[in-house]
């Protein structure tokens, strides 16, 4: 049997000026996926004239898209974070530079995902059909991953 729980799992987010330091995202939604990596092409092929296949690797951002409670103390520091590397006029741009690693306190498994960027953010909360807060969505890209 294989036990795949993510109950516990962290994200240790390290942004190269605006948090050295780092910070631990572990404040999950409840109503969207707490951590998604969008699956990639490593590969693409073709049939030549001859029938013969050709298949060349081909290089690929990785994408994580991560939500979390509104108001909590991740959505205040992803909140920090995306600031620091908004542009608008007449503000420096921080030009973060992310590592995040995702930690499953069940498994044991750690996984970090390296020279990465901040894409998406919500800039303010949005309220849902139901009267309550949604949940803050948080995108990344990133260049390599390690296990």
């Amino acid at each position: 049997m294989q036990y795949i729980t993510g109950v516990n799992s962290s994200l240790r987010v390290v942004a190269s000026v605006t948090f050295p330091a780092g910070f631990t995202v572990t404040e999950w939604a409840d109503d969207a996926d707490a951590i998604d990596i969008t699956v990639k092409d490593i590969a693409e092929g073709a049939m030549g004239a001859g029938a013969n296949m050709v298949v060349w690797n081909v290089p690929k951002i990785i994408e994580m898209t991560i939500n979390v409670i509104p108001d909590s103390n991740s959505d205040r520091n992803l909140q920090l974070l995306a600031q620091a590397n908004t542009a608008v006029a007449n503000k420096l741009v921080a030009k973060d530079v992310i590592t995040a690693t995702y930690v499953n306190q069940n498994s044991g498994a750690i996984q970090t995902f390296s020279n990465g960027a901040l894409t998406k953010a919500a800039p303010a909360n949005s309220v849902a059909q139901s009267s309550r807060l949604k949940s803050k969505q948080y995108s990344f890209i990133f260049e390599s991953t390690t296990t």
